[in-house]
Order: C-alpha cells, then structure tokens, then sequence
C-alpha cells in the first residue's frame, strides 16, 4: 500500500496528483503530514510541493473539468476531514474521464460525498459571516476568535476586508492558530 504525504497546503496535494497521474501509481492514501498515521503495511512516500506541477493540475482542472470544481475541491480541502487527498483524487480522476458533467453524477458516492462536504464548508463559511464577533482591543484593534471545524479563515477573511477595510481588525482561528488581520499604521 503507498500513502502519499504532503505538506497540509493546497498546493502539495495538487502536486502529489500531478505525482500519481504522472508516475502512474495508485496511491491507496494521500494525507498531509498532519494527519499521517503510519502503519507497518504502508510505503510513503513523501511529495514534495512543486509550485508549477500545481499550477498545471489546477489548469487542467480548469480547462478539462470546469471552474467550479476547481472552486468545490478548494472547500473539500479546507473542510477537517483526514482522507480529503483522497477523496478529491477520485473525484478528479472521474471527472477527467467524464468532463464537466462530473457534478451531476450523484449517483456515484465519490461525487455525492464531495457534494455534502462542499456544502457543508460553505454554509459553515457563510454561517460565521454572520456569527463572528469582535471585542474592542486596545489601540483601536477589532478582535474576533473563532473555533469553527473547518478552516474556513480563507473564505471569509475577504469579506471581513471589504466590509472593515477602514478598520484595524484580526480574526484568529484558535482551533488552528491561524490568524487574518489588517493593522494600518497611524500615518
């Protein structure tokens, strides 16, 4: 059995893909690093993140599947799940073979699960927007932690950019001690 292992970036499970494709291996697993739990009938095999490699899976997503599933397999990846690098490299495969339609496959457990956690990061996504508080620190910085289950900071940092751009702010995911912030300085 061959357990892929990346770095836990979005980009090294794009590579480790581009790695299989190209290699022409099955991996029975692909984990990030963090969530590596070693066993005595495993090979990994470290994967190393390759910017470009990357770069051309995410086109070819793009290009031979559909935007859209280059944007659901981002929130597949944020989502807290441990077997996600595999999940997404099924759904890849497929979707290679079947092109756009991909989505409407439901019928296939692969793309319903995809689906279901797709959704689910995106509503907790959206259900923060809404929950998130901030406190009043000193020297005019807003605060707001957050514990969601997914890592979920990416997706509504932007909002919280356009929304308190004029602000000083920080939002700090204290599940994962990740942090988005805007600190302007006084001239």
């Amino acid at each position: 059995m061959i357990t892929y292992v990346y770095d836990d970036s979005f980009e090294g499970l794009m590579t480790c893909i581009y790695e299989a494709y190209y290699r022409r291996e099955e991996p029975e697993a692909i984990v990030s690093k963090d969530d590596l739990q070693e066993d005595l009938f495993s090979i990994t095999v470290p994967i190393a993140t390759d910017i470009d490699k990357a770069k051309r899976v995410m086109t070819s997503i793009e290009s031979k599947i559909s935007p859209s599933v280059l944007r659901q397999i981002f929130y597949v990846f944020l989502s807290a799940r441990p077997d996600k690098g595999m999940l997404i490299y099924k759904y890849l495969k497929m979707g290679w073979a079947m092109g756009g339609n991909i989505s409407g496959h439901l019928s296939e457990n692969t793309v319903r699960t995809i689906h279901r956690i797709w959704q689910q990061v995106g509503a907790e996504r959206h259900r923060m927007l809404g929950l998130l508080r901030f406190s009043l620190l000193p020297n005019n910085i807003y605060y707001g932690p957050m514990e969601p289950d997914n890592n979920i900071l990416s997706l509504i940092a932007p909002h919280f950019v356009r929304r308190l751009g004029d602000q000083n702010w920080i939002i700090h995911d204290l599940k994962r001690g990740l942090a988005a912030y805007i600190i302007r300085g006084n001239g």
